[in-house]
């Protein structure tokens, strides 16, 4: 059985499969005769939003990395009866020296692109989440006003912050800013670099998927691909041969980290609390 969307397509289906369903997303791999494609169905109130802010993600990232982004189908999505993406299905290599060497390349290349400003001219999502991007030359207010405290706001939202827990987050916001840097330029972003998100195919060929694109510090890219591992010492060694950016830049990493860490405090419960308190006390 396929899902009930894919039924006007003018292809007949040779195969379809759920890989996996979520909250927000769910994501099939469907086989036609003109070859495998991956179909992200939007399922919640803010499907066509969350479509829209993909699909332009996508759309900036394959300008500059036209050979890097998975091939994006319009007509296909056309033709479904949702509110989908279509694009190419990228059947998974193994992941080995060469495969951290051109994932570093990718990603160093990916940093050389750069503007005046942090942000960009659209709100797009991170994981499940909203992520508000009003563009500003100031990095360090731009990190504390469009990520740090939409996210604490969130939490005290969903009540996941207890007041003592909040009086310590206040003392940090109120010195963090002396901890970043003030920037000149600003790097694309993939915007959420777990190991995941990099595909590397059965030719060896690197991909990036499910992006949060905006412009900041590349040591943000770099912090979270140290927050769940998967990244190699080598890719770090090629990334920095590749790439300008300051080494010393990686004392802001638990800065950085700290906004996915209260990501997923508000995606997935209080289980990530004890390590966003590391880097909130060890700061204050």
């Amino acid at each position: 059985m396929f899902p009930a969307f894919l039924s006007s397509l003018e292809e007949e289906i040779i195969a379809c499969r759920l890989i996996k369903s979520g909250n927000v997303v769910d994501i099939w791999k469907l086989q036609l005769s003109s070859g495998s494609y991956c179909i992200k169905h939007y399922t919640d109130t803010y499907a066509l939003q969350r479509q829209k802010a993909e699909l332009s993600d996508l759309k900036l990232l394959s300008e500059v990395l036209p050979a890097s982004i998975p091939s994006i189908y319009d007509d296909l999505a056309d033709h479904c009866d949702a509110i989908v993406l279509c694009l190419a299905w990228i059947e998974s290599g193994k992941t080995d020296n060469l495969s951290y060497k051109s994932s570093a390349e990718l990603i160093a290349g990916l940093h050389q692109i750069t503007v005046d400003f942090a942000g960009l001219d659209y709100v797009n999502y991170v994981g499940e989440l909203s992520q508000f991007n009003d563009p500003n030359t100031h990095w360090p207010t731009f990190w504390v006003e469009r990520r740090l405290l939409v996210q604490i706001n969130l939490a005290i939202e969903n009540k996941l912050l207890q007041k003592e827990e909040l009086r310590y987050l206040e003392n940090y916001i109120s010195k963090i800013t002396s901890y970043l840097p003030e920037l000149s330029s600003f790097s694309l972003l993939h915007g959420d670099l777990w190991n995941g998100n990099v595909l590397t195919d059965q030719n060896g060929k690197t991909f990036l998927i499910d992006p949060a694109v905006y412009y900041g510090d590349p040591w943000v890219d770099l912090a979270m691909t140290a927050l769940f591992g998967g990244f190699g010492p080598e890719f770090y060694g090629e990334y920095f041969e590749m790439s300008n950016v300051d080494r010393k830049g990686k004392e802001l990493i638990p800065h950085y980290q700290l906004y996915y860490l209260l990501v997923h405090l508000n995606m997935f419960g209080r289980s990530y609390y004890p390590d966003i308190a590391k880097i909130v006390r060890r700061y204050t």
